[in-house]
């Protein structure tokens, strides 16, 4: 299990692309949730991560997985 860890204070959408474009994962997230959790890890390689909160702000950055 691979986990990624993020600071919250809102309900988010969180997706994960492939540099080309696809998307790998989609999940909400709430308010008091402050992490991320593969069953499998992914792939080596870089990846985006967008986070869309419901106030609409957004968070995009590039995941570089070993």
């Amino acid at each position: 299990q691979e986990v990624v860890k993020y600071i919250q204070n809102q309900n988010s959408q969180m997706m994960i692309y492939s540099v080309d474009g696809r998307l790998l994962k989609q999940q909400t997230l709430n308010a008091n949730q402050n992490y991320v959790e593969f069953k499998k890890k992914p792939s080596a390689g870089i990846y985006i991560l967008k986070i869309v909160h419901e106030d609409n702000s957004t968070y995009s950055r590039k995941l570089w997985l070993e």
